[in-house]
């Protein structure tokens, strides 16, 4: 590394207390009156003679100087005693300047090659420690734990590690290694709803085990052919999936009311549309949950001394009460002999009759079937479907319960 040496405009030249020899380590001058006040400086002893000798002084007592003999070319040689000395430079100072202006490497004490701030360079081998990069275009390997602030952009493929804060903006296709974190939230943002986000596979794979469409429709598959199951939203508040789903544990559906259940009357009619009863003030409580396809529903009403039977009903004005919501049957169970549930009339104690739930060939109500007598032997005054009199004439204080599934047509 060059050493620094130090110089004075105002020295004024001395001369030597006493004689030295050549091996002396030390001189007395008489004063160092302007002499450089750092270390070291260069002295000539005898400048001019024949026994001229350059020795750089390393440092000072008052006027006992401690020197290098024989510099910059020249060698020790004795002094006699009032040997003029005096402040000088030589042809190293000059040197160094050429040394340093022809230099490529090794500048300023720095081993290598020097970085030029305004120069177009490839920097190979250098370790950067806290620093900070503006509107540079960053490729590569990023190892270590670098944090990238603003608004980088990062393209060309690069391969990023690390922690990225601010908002940073990632092109082309980067890859991530190790296990990097994003604080803030990571925005994938495409051209278009069907355009690939995000993409994962295993390194053997052919092909992608799990894509992200910007819609946010997620596809899986094998890795080693097509993706074959997807799941995305279908409409408003409604995951779909075009295949099968497959539930190891307990499945749960939340917020319903009801205990779980939305809560459901359904319209109570007559299958010819005549002599049609009311609720009135008959006490009703009934649900359903829809999971798929597939409709659980529950029902029972206690009817009440303002519930209209249907006047002058007869035996083919059979009841009906109509499912949930727009739903309809499958085909599988509109106007099939299937049944879609079970339940009972109940007139006293003694009349319990149970009861089998159909559905009716529109698919979109529920038609009761009585399938027993009472279990107190007592005469039936019809049998069939249930109806304002059957299988008794109805009045308050009389209950009737169903419930069942059945598979809708959406």
């Amino acid at each position: 590394m060059p050493v620094n040496r130090f110089y004075s405009s105002v020295a004024q030249p001395t001369t030597l207390a006493g004689g030295i020899s050549a091996g002396s380590a030390t001189i007395t001058v008489l004063a160092t009156t302007g002499f450089p006040a750092f270390f070291p400086y260069t002295l000539s002893i005898d400048p001019g003679a024949a026994g001229e000798e350059l020795v750089e002084v390393t440092s000072a007592a008052g006027v006992v100087l401690t020197i290098t003999r024989g510099v910059d070319g020249t060698s020790a040689q004795s002094h006699g005693s009032g040997a003029v000395v005096r402040h000088s430079m030589s042809a190293r100072d000059l040197a160094d300047f050429q040394t340093h202006q022809a230099a490529t490497s090794d500048v300023h004490g720095v081993t290598g090659a020097l970085v030029g701030a305004g120069s177009t360079q490839t920097l190979s081998n250098k370790t950067l420690t806290s620093p900070t990069v503006n509107g540079g275009a960053l490729s590569g390997t990023f190892t270590g734990s670098p944090t990238f602030s603003g608004t980088p952009v990062f393209s060309a493929g690069a391969a990023l590690t690390g922690t990225f804060t601010g908002n940073p903006t990632l092109s082309g296709n980067p890859s991530f290694t190790g296990a990097p974190v994003f604080t803030g939230g990571a925005l994938f943002q495409r051209g278009a709803a069907t355009t690939l986000a995000q993409r994962t596979s295993v390194t053997a794979d052919t092909q992608d085990r799990h894509q992200v469409q910007a819609d946010g429709k997620h596809l899986w598959g094998t890795g080693a052919g097509s993706l074959d199951t997807v799941l995305y939203r279908s409409g408003a508040a409604t995951l779909a999936t075009d295949g099968a789903m497959a539930i190891g544990g307990a499945l749960s559906a939340a917020n319903f009311p009801s205990g779980g259940m939305t809560a459901w009357t359904p319209v109570w009619s007559t299958s010819t549309g005549a002599h049609l009863p009311s609720y009135g003030n008959a006490v009703t409580q009934g649900g359903y949950i829809k999971l798929g396809r597939m409709l659980f529903f529950t029902f029972g009403v206690t009817f009440g001394t303002s519930t209209a039977f249907g006047t002058g009903a007869t035996g083919s004005d059979n009841w009906t009460f109509s499912l949930p919501g727009t739903f309809a049957a499958s085909a599988l169970f509109a106007g099939t002999s299937i049944l879609a549930g079970y339940g009972r009339a109940v007139a006293s104690n003694a009349n319990v009759v149970p009861l089998g739930v159909h559905v009716d060939s529109g698919g979109t109500n529920f038609v009761l079937d009585i399938t027993g007598g009472s279990p107190a032997g007592t005469a039936l005054a019809s049998s069939g479907a249930v109806d304002s009199i059957t299988p008794w004439v109805w009045t308050s204080t009389n209950t009737l319960n169903f419930w069942g599934v059945v598979e809708c047509t959406t």
